[in-house]
């Protein structure tokens, strides 16, 4: 494989500080049952190929770029991209998520091209949407930015994104319309500093 897929793996899964520490999000209760657990994973091969199936599907990419769908040479040509752009910026990081052993989506934290905030991104498989694992997602991207010390992070979702938007309401984001204005989007933002007393 490409050194390209090779950016600090601990096993299978990525670590953000030491192979003590793995992203993953253990199974937990919710109303209707038990969330599997989530792993934020170095992508390989395999992985791409779930990428180009989740960049293929129209409903998964609605909300996400243009909204439209891409054929697997542009969705694999933007993933090589991404990860050039992971290896060279240490500002920059992207996942694949697993829920156990399955591909189950795209997960980045990353600063945006001049500017200082950094963004979390995700994107799941539609076969996995209805059972609380965007929001294990969120909350894994949460704790990646914690252990960075980054004082906040944002997220930029579309009006029509309802879901999203109550992941990230649940969290503690709450709207940010001078960030809204220069982005030309929704943008949500939420404090990771701690209060001072």
């Amino acid at each position: 494989a490409s050194d390209v897929y090779k950016r600090q793996p601990y096993g299978r899964t990525w670590a953000a500080t030491s192979p003590q520490r793995a992203a993953s999000c253990a199974p937990t209760l919710n109303g209707r049952g038990f969330v599997p657990m989530l792993t934020l994973r170095q992508y390989d091969r395999a992985a791409l190929n779930g990428l180009s199936e989740l960049f293929a599907d129209a409903r998964v990419v609605r909300y996400v770029g243009d909204g439209k769908p891409m054929d697997a040479p542009s969705a694999t040509a933007l993933m090589e991209k991404i990860l050039r752009l992971s290896e060279s910026d240490p500002s920059f990081w992207v996942w694949a998520v697993y829920e156990g052993e399955q591909y189950a989506g795209h997960a980045e934290l990353k600063r945006r091209s001049g500017r200082s905030e950094y963004e979390l991104i995700y994107i799941l498989q539609q076969k996995r949407w209805g059972r609380s694992l965007g929001g294990s997602v969120v909350d894994l991207l949460i704790s990646e930015a914690r252990t960075r010390s980054i004082p906040f992070v944002i997220a930029t979702v579309a009006p029509e994104n309802v879901a999203s938007i109550a992941i990230l309401k649940r969290r503690g984001f709450v709207n940010d319309d001078g960030l809204s204005r220069q982005l030309d989007c929704p943008a949500y933002r939420l404090s990771l500093e701690s209060p001072r007393g």
